[in-house]
């Protein structure tokens, strides 16, 4: 059925705990699958003719890169934002909901209206007891309109998650910069944070930039996840830069681009528009270049 407008209350969406804590970039992204989920068949999930989804593809449909698709995907994940069928396809919860009421009220119209007002059109027993109307629940908030039992639940559940406090070194230190995709729990990570003591946690705060650009640098390499990262140790390969290579009597006058550093961003812009890719890196996350700063830039300009 073609649905030309979509059902959508500026209140719910204000006062929905799971998705207020995430950042107004996630919550733009999940208003534009909101739209593509509008469109498809079946109703409220992720799909564009009857197939998934990819996050390449999503992030082609909302114009911005695909690695910043992968970590506003985990921050709705990790907020419990959406469910999975167990393809794998996410489908909004509260889009089913509407679509099956919608399916339910068709059927109940063929038949002649709802069975529960089939003993008159004003009974004097209308089913207003113990909160309820005509059989269902009086919706007591917003959300509550739609919502069976089994959705409430799930809710109550999401909703239970976010009243745990991170603590802002994890949140700000950690998790928010760590290069996570949407499988990663946070919860799992907090336990293992928990856990590590105050100076690996100081180590795998530094770490994490210099992870983050040798991920940059091999791009077929899966990030590994961020509980693993601190279980593991992981963290213990990254968290002091490797000392900046000796230039061999050949490169001599050529020179060491630090991890982010600007000289390292520039060299990156000018290969991006001269060869298509960034530079390299090497596991301290620089690179040897053959000046400071790259042709064609004004600060190399005597």
């Amino acid at each position: 059925m073609k649905r030309p407008w979509l059902k959508f209350y500026p209140a719910d969406w204000r006062a929905d705990p799971a998705l207020r804590m995430c950042s107004i970039g996630a919550r733009g992204l999940w208003m534009e699958m909101l739209c593509l989920m509008h469109e498809a068949v079946p109703y409220g999930a992720l799909l564009v003719k009857g197939a998934p989804v990819s996050e390449r593809q999503l992030a082609g449909l909302a114009g911005i890169s695909l690695r910043e698709t992968a970590l506003l995907l985990a921050e709705l994940a990790a907020a419990g934002v959406f469910s999975r069928d167990d393809d794998g396809t996410i489908f909004s919860r509260r889009m089913r909901r509407d679509a099956e009421r919608a399916e339910r009220d068709k059927a109940n119209g063929r038949e002649g209206g709802n069975p529960n007002l089939k003993r008159g059109v004003n009974p004097q027993d209308n089913g207003e007891v113990n909160g309820e109307v005509n059989g269902e629940d009086k919706a007591q908030s917003p959300e509550a309109r739609l919502q069976s039992p089994e959705s409430k639940t799930e809710d109550r559940a999401v909703a239970g998650a976010t009243r745990t406090r991170w603590s802002d070194e994890f949140e700000n230190g950690f998790w928010r910069p760590y290069p996570r995709t949407p499988v990663m729990s946070k919860a799992e990570a907090w336990k293992a944070w928990q856990k590590s003591s105050e100076a690996d946690r100081a180590m795998i705060v530094a770490a994490i930039p210099r992870y983050a650009a040798w991920l940059r640098s091999k791009p077929d390499h899966p990030a590994v996840h961020a509980c693993r990262f601190i279980t593991q140790r992981r963290f213990e390969g990254f968290a002091e830069p490797e000392p900046e290579p000796e230039p061999a009597p050949d490169l001599a006058g050529k020179f060491y681009a630090r991890c982010e550093s600007d000289e390292l961003l520039a060299w990156d812009r000018h290969m991006q528009a001269t060869g298509g890719r960034g530079l390299p890196r090497d596991r301290a996350g620089g690179w040897l270049v053959a000046s400071r700063w790259p042709p064609g830039d004004p600060r190399g300009t005597p």
